[in-house]
């Protein structure tokens, strides 16, 4: 079914692109239910693969919804024993999208455009996801930094190391 999802948006024009986007993705995102929310991270993920870096032109759009759904203060606190709930599952989709953008469009590391809401993204998964509950949530944190320090040179992280100074970019 993504693959048919795929095609749809591949083929559409970009009106109706706009249409599907503006319309279905951004309302579903907004929703008080976790299900539908989540099925906004998948069909943003497709988006994502269908437009590649055209996607960039929905950041104005996507980014503070990503920011305010990734916020830990909207999720209960967890237990290490419980069992996986819907809100795990939604914010699996909503790091696997996070990661999908980033891998896209990596500029998005340095960009101090975006800065304003990628920050809170990483500060989230630095302090909350990297520890949260469940493994694979862990697990792909872990995979999102790891994409993070690949975007620097050793020399500019030793360089940052030693002489910390106040910047844009989370890491930096």
């Amino acid at each position: 079914s993504s693959s048919i999802l795929k095609q749809l948006i591949t083929r559409s024009s970009l009106t109706l692109k706009n249409l599907y986007f503006k319309d279905i993705v951004i309302p579903w995102f907004q929703e008080s239910s976790s299900i539908q929310r989540h099925l906004a991270a998948q069909i943003c993920q497709i988006f994502i693969e269908a437009e590649s870096s055209h996607f960039k032109f929905r950041f104005q759009f996507y980014f503070p919804l990503l920011e305010q759904q990734l916020n830990p203060d909207r999720y209960p606190k967890r237990d290490y024993n419980s069992e996986p709930t819907s809100e795990d599952f939604l914010i699996n989709q909503l790091l696997k999208l996070f990661h999908k953008s980033l891998e896209i469009q990596s500029s998005l590391v340095h960009d101090k455009k975006w800065s304003k809401y990628i920050n809170p993204i990483w500060f989230y998964i630095e302090n909350f996801y990297l520890s949260y509950s469940n493994l694979w949530i862990r697990v792909l944190c872990l995979k999102i930094i790891g994409f993070l320090f690949s975007q620097y040179s050793t020399t500019s992280i030793v360089e940052a190391l030693i002489n910390s100074k106040e910047s844009e970019e989370y890491f930096l």
